[in-house]
């Protein structure tokens, strides 16, 4: 980053150093979007020093128009290493990784391309359809080797045999638990992104909302939360003192963990939607601007931010680092690292962060066995994999 690019970067995080109303281990997302991305990412890589995280958060735009400008079909997947301010891009030609080198350096970006066999597609192809089978729940994709991965039991491991283009690694055994209790009570009378829910009668709060839905040829609008929420479908749900509606259709299986409840009752069945909770003393609500409607528009070094809060109903939307955007260790889910979410925030809406531009990345499933803890891990079921699966005929309402 040149001088002058950081120095500016450096000045608007000293001029929002003073808003932030409580100290916390993750960033928040709150009137500076470039303090927000620069906190989450000395949250997920504290030997950041605070310069280098202003160029990390400074440079996220850039990054993601570097992405953008490869083909999916020669797009091989990409992470961002901010310790040492690198791009790594993968694509499966030569002139596609030349032409992604010189995108960066109009960028000002440090790119580094690797030609590899297979496409994000294929990848992804190949490990929704393994996911399930006889390698188990555990698989995902690790984009560094341009290889779908499975974790298997150790005592197994041995007995297995991993299809082509795919390693078996043993199962971590992540700590985490499903982000759901029985104990963010809602700011007023829509339903936003983060939004406590009820179940069955008003005063259950269980979890949490994430993104509207709307489907274009019925105009039927859809409120989500996690599928492991749901005691079963035509359940009524609930906000604050408003009836939602019945929920429909639920799946907690493999990299989708996701319900949809039938916004039904006229409170809220015409009501505009594109809303995210945060809470006015961060700035007050905002809008979703964008969807990932593709696995591919997602990755690995991204700013993330959570909408849910709910055992800090006035707090702020805690933001980490997107770690995976297919956790072989945790059924392929999407990992955030440096965000340890909490009970009660399961199904509420993640969304990217950059710049000013905030993107519907998924729904919150689980993390840490602990509670907003420094350093935990965060797991959500990605939207696009939630749309495919689940609710193909809706969009997230922008």
């Amino acid at each position: 980053m040149p001088p002058t690019k950081l120095a500016a970067a450096l000045a608007v995080l000293a001029g929002a150093a003073a808003f932030t109303p409580q100290a916390m281990a993750a960033g928040v997302d709150g009137a500076s979007p470039l303090k927000t991305a620069a906190d989450a990412y000395r949250s997920a890589y504290p030997q950041l020093s605070a310069a280098q995280a202003a160029t990390a958060a400074a440079e996220q735009p850039s990054r993601k128009a570097l992405y953008e400008s490869v083909p999916l079909s020669r797009y091989g997947g990409a992470w961002y290493d901010a310790p040492s301010n690198t791009v790594h891009l993968n694509a499966t030609t030569q002139a596609a990784a030349d032409a992604a080198e010189a995108r960066g350096r109009e960028l000002d970006l440090r790119v580094v391309t690797t030609v590899v066999s297979r496409t994000f597609a294929d990848l992804q192809e190949q490990a929704d359809s393994l996911r399930g089978g006889a390698l188990g729940e555990n698989v995902g994709i690790d984009v560094k080797t341009n290889r779908v991965v499975a974790a298997v039991p150790a005592s197994q491991r041995a007995s297995l045999t991993a299809p082509a283009g795919v390693a078996l690694i043993d199962d971590p055994g992540s700590n985490s638990v499903p982000d759901a209790c029985t104990s963010r009570t809602a700011c007023d009378t829509s339903v936003r992104a983060g939004t406590v829910l009820w179940r069955g009668s008003q005063g259950s709060n269980v979890c949490s909302n994430g993104f509207t839905l709307r489907d274009p040829n019925t105009n039927i609008r859809w409120a989500t939360t996690a599928g492991h929420c749901s005691n079963g479908a035509l359940v009524t749900w609930g906000t604050s003192i408003g009836t939602i509606g019945p929920l429909i259709a639920s799946m907690n299986s493999g990299a989708v963990d996701a319900s949809a409840i039938w916004i039904s009752d006229p409170a809220y069945s015409g009501q505009a939607g594109h809303q995210i909770y945060r809470h006015a003393a961060f700035g007050g609500t905002v809008q979703v601007d964008a969807a990932a409607n593709l696995l591919t528009d997602m990755t690995v070094g991204d700013t993330v931010c959570l909408s849910a809060n709910f055992t800090d109903v006035t707090g702020g939307n805690l933001c980490g680092v997107l770690g995976s955007t297919s956790d072989p260790g945790n059924r392929g889910l999407a990992r955030v690292d440096g965000m340890d979410a909490c009970g009660g925030d399961s199904g509420g809406g993640w969304y990217g962060l950059s710049g000013s531009t905030r993107t519907a990345y998924g729904f919150h499933s689980r993390s840490s066995s602990t509670c907003h803890a420094a350093g935990g891990t965060s797991w959500f079921s990605a939207w696009a994999v939630v749309h495919s699966a689940l609710l193909p005929g809706a969009d997230v309402e922008l």
